[in-house]
């Protein structure tokens, strides 16, 4: 399950700022999910 745990950890730890990525549905990441969302990050589309 992912609910934000390592993000918490970074900004507790390194006080740096995250952006997450969750899904709770049970299922690992795809690589395409990931990829998606780091070509919205870098194309300044947000969620």
């Amino acid at each position: 399950m992912n609910l934000g745990q390592l993000s918490r950890l970074l900004r507790e730890h390194y006080l740096i700022d995250v952006v997450q990525l969750n899904k709770v549905q049970g299922k690992p990441f795809k690589v395409s999910e990931i990829h998606e969302r780091i070509s919205e990050l870098c194309n300044g589309v947000s969620k």
